[in-house]
């Protein structure tokens, strides 16, 4: 079973979208920032990241390059 982190601060999109691929027997994390989610990739094998675009802090492009390193 593929294992997917999505990466969001809209709590309500978050769990819509963890929601919806479950029930596509997708293994789903979630994060509701990009140092959450880097911290995630750390410890936990995925095959496929999801950022939004727009995060506080670091956005979804800053944090898809760190988690590229």
């Amino acid at each position: 079973m593929a294992k997917i982190l999505i990466i969001d601060d809209d709590d309500q999109l978050r769990i819509s979208f963890s929601k919806l691929l479950t029930e596509g027997h997708y293994d789903v994390v979630s994060a509701a920032s990009g140092k959450a989610g880097i911290e995630i990739v750390k410890i936990t094998p995925l095959d496929l990241v999801i950022p939004d675009v727009h995060l506080p802090g670091m956005n979804g492009l800053e944090t898809f390059k760190e988690i590229k390193k």
